[in-house]
């Protein structure tokens, strides 16, 4: 494969609300007012090529679930947004969370990517997430 080639492949972007870092070994922290039993989006995650527009790998990922409720991660295909590709559709995942019923209080979480480093190898760097949620 041309150097070319293997170099736009692994240019790996993120296009979330939530996300603005990619494959960096510090983590992210957010924090959300959630009300008391709803399910609240947290984001989503795409990859592209940015030479192409073209989809990129899903990433893996791990979830630590909090204490007092669900962080759920569904695969989604939806319109990039606030890149040069803006409006192409591409692949990728979403999260919400969702605090048990009749919880209220804090609860954390944390979610961590494994983005492919380069489609030769199984090598992959993560970009940790951790979330305070404040249900009231």
């Amino acid at each position: 494969m041309a150097q070319g080639k293997r170099s736009a492949l692994r240019a790996i972007l993120v296009s979330a609300a939530l996300l603005a870092a990619c494959g960096t070994a510090a983590a992210a922290n957010y924090r959300y007012d959630i009300k008391k039993g709803q399910q609240t989006k947290l984001g989503m995650i795409q990859t592209y090529n940015v030479a192409t527009c073209y989809s990129g790998p899903i990433p893996t990922y791990k979830i630590v679930q909090p204490a007092h409720g669900k962080i759920s991660i569904r695969k989604i295909s939806a319109p990039f947004e606030k890149t040069r590709c803006k409006g192409k559709i591409g692949h990728g995942l979403e999260m919400s969370y969702r605090p048990d019923p009749g919880f209220t209080g804090r609860d954390r979480g944390k979610v961590t990517f494994y983005y492919p480093m380069h489609v030769e190898t199984s090598q992959k760097r993560a970009s940790a997430h951790n979330f305070v949620f404040d249900v009231k």
